[in-house]
C-alpha cells in the first residue's frame, strides 16, 4: 500500500467491511432479565379484596364526579369575572357569529378593531348565559349558540365596529347591546347610518332657539303694532297741529 501510493497509483483493497445488523423487534419486546423479573414480582402490591358490587363501585365514580363539578375552578372563576366586567365597562356589546377562520387572521381583525378604540373578546357560551341569567341582559340568552366573538367599545362607536364588520366576512353580527338597549342587526347597522350626537344636539338646540324666538316675537308683537299706531297717531296730530298754525298766520 505504501509504494503504490508512493508511485501515485490508487489503491484498491482487495476486501470490504460491510456491518449487518439486524432489524428490532418493534411489536414483540425483549425479554426482561430473570433477577428482574423476581424483583417485579416480589414487589407487586397485596391489595385487600374489593366485595362491592358494580351497582356500588358506579354508584360511588358517580358521586365522586357530582363532586367535581360542584367544586370551583379557580381559572374559570377567574374568565368568568372578566366576563363580567366586560358588560360592566362596555357601553357597546355587538354578537358575531365566527366563521371558521385561522387564528393569525383573527388577530390581524382585533388589531383593526383595536385601532378604532374597540377590542375583540371571546368567552365560552357557558359563562355568557351564566353572567346574563337573571338580570337585565337575560334577552341576550339566544344569541348564545355555537362560536361566537365579541365587539366591545367603552364608548358606543357603532360606526367603526360597522366598518371594520364590512371589511371582514368571517363574522357575521348577529346584534348587540347599544346603551343598555337590545338591538337587532337591522337596528345596529340604522344607528350606524345616523349623524353624530354633537350634530343631533346642535340641531335639536337651534330649533328650539327657533321656537323661542317665534314665541317671543308673537307675543311682543302686539306692544310693537301698538306703539307704531301711536306714534303715527302723534305724528298726524302733529302735522295737523303745525298746518292750523300756518293757516292762522296767514
Amino acid at each position: 500500500m505504501a509504494a503504490s501510493l508512493k508511485w501515485g497509483r490508487q489503491y484498491i483493497p482487495l476486501f470490504t467491511q460491510v456491518r449487518y445488523k439486524g432489524k428490532f423487534q418493534t411489536k414483540h419486546p425483549r425479554p426482561r432479565k430473570i433477577p428482574r423479573r423476581i424483583f417485579d414480582e416480589i414487589t407487586v402490591p397485596i391489595l385487600p379484596p374489593d366485595n362491592r358490587t358494580e351497582a356500588d363501585k358506579c354508584m360511588e365514580r358517580f358521586k365522586m364526579f357530582n363532586e367535581k363539578q360542584r367544586s370551583p375552578n379557580p381559572y374559570e372563576e377567574f374568565i368568568f369575572k372578566q366576563c363580567q366586567k366586560m358588560f360592566q365597562e362596555s357601553r357597546m356589546i355587538l354578537v358575531c357569529q365566527k366563521l371558521p377562520f385561522a387564528p393569525e387572521l383573527q388577530r390581524k381583525i382585533r388589531n383593526n378593531f383595536l385601532r378604532e378604540g374597540l377590542d375583540l373578546q371571546s368567552f365560552s357560551n357557558l359563562l355568557m348565559r351564566r353572567a346574563c341569567h337573571e338580570n337585565q341582559y337575560a334577552n341576550m340568552i339566544p344569541w348564545f349558540v355555537g362560536q361566537n366573538l365579541y365587539v366591545t367599545g367603552k364608548e358606543p362607536n357603532v360606526v367603526a365596529a360597522t366598518k371594520v364588520l364590512r371589511k371582514t366576512p368571517q363574522m357575521l353580527l348577529l346584534g348587540g347591546l347599544v346603551e343598555d338597549r337590545l338591538l337587532t342587526r337591522d337596528a345596529v347597522m340604522n344607528l350606524a347610518k345616523l349623524p353624530p350626537i354633537e350634530n343631533v344636539l346642535g340641531e335639536l338646540v337651534s330649533i328650539m332657539n327657533l321656537a323661542a324666538s317665534k314665541s317671543l316675537s308673537l307675543l311682543g308683537s302686539h306692544q310693537h303694532t301698538l306703539s307704531a299706531n301711536l306714534e303715527q297717531y302723534v305724528r298726524q296730530c302733529q302735522e295737523k297741529a303745525a298746518c292750523k298754525t300756518t293757516e292762522d298766520q296767514a
